[in-house]
C-alpha cells in the first residue's frame, strides 16, 4: 500500500521551491530610515494618532496630523543617540541657550516659579508636564514661544513604551 499523499489545494503546483532570504538591508529599508526620512517618521506618528483617535473623522484627523515638513532630520548628528549626548545634541543646534528641566517630581508653583525667574524657552519635560504648566493661570510660557520640540523616540519605559505609545502624548 502507497503512503497516503497530502492533499493539495488548486493553487499548489506540487513543486518545492527553495528560498533563500538575504539578512543585508534592501534599498529600500535603507532608504526609509527612521533617522533620516522625514516622511516615513511623519507617517509613524500619523499613525499612532490616527489608532489613538478612532472616532474622529479624517477631515478632523487631518488637524492632528504632522506634515513631513515640520519634522527635521537629526540625521547629520554622527554621535551615539543616547542620554550622554543628548547635551551635545541640542547645544550644537541651540548655541547660546540655557535650558531648565520641569519634572513631575516637583511642584507645578516650583516649576512655574523657575519659568517666570529665567529667559530659558529651552525645556526638557514629559508631555504632560508641558500641558500642566501651559494651561495654568500663572503660567509664564504661552503655546506661542513653543518653536521647536525634541522627541526623543528611543527610550522605552518597563512596558516597552516609547513616547508616541504613552497616552498623554497624543491628547488632543
Amino acid at each position: 500500500m502507497a503512503p497516503a499523499q497530502p492533499i493539495a489545494d488548486d493553487l499548489d503546483d506540487g513543486l518545492e521551491y527553495d528560498v533563500q532570504f538575504s539578512d543585508a538591508e534592501t534599498p529600500l529599508q535603507e532608504e526609509l530610515s527612521l533617522e533620516e526620512n522625514t516622511e516615513v517618521i511623519s507617517e509613524y506618528i500619523n499613525g499612532k494618532i490616527r489608532r489613538r483617535n478612532p472616532n474622529l473623522s479624517a477631515l478632523e484627523l487631518t488637524g492632528l496630523y504632522f506634515n513631513k515638513n515640520e519634522i527635521r532630520s537629526t540625521s547629520d548628528f554622527k554621535d551615539t543617540r543616547n542620554l550622554d549626548n543628548l547635551a551635545k545634541f541640542v547645544t550644537a543646534r541651540f548655541k547660546n541657550m540655557s535650558s531648565i528641566k520641569l519634572i513631575n517630581k516637583n511642584k507645578l508653583h516650583v516649576d512655574l516659579k523657575l519659568v517666570k525667574s529665567t529667559r530659558s524657552r529651552v525645556l526638557c519635560c514629559t508631555p504632560g508636564r508641558l500641558v500642566k504648566v501651559l494651561n495654568s493661570e500663572d503660567s509664564e510660557l504661552s503655546k506661542d514661544e513653543i518653536k521647536i520640540v525634541i522627541v526623543d523616540n528611543s527610550y522605552l519605559d518597563t512596558k516597552k513604551q516609547n513616547i508616541w505609545d504613552i497616552q498623554e502624548t497624543l491628547k488632543r
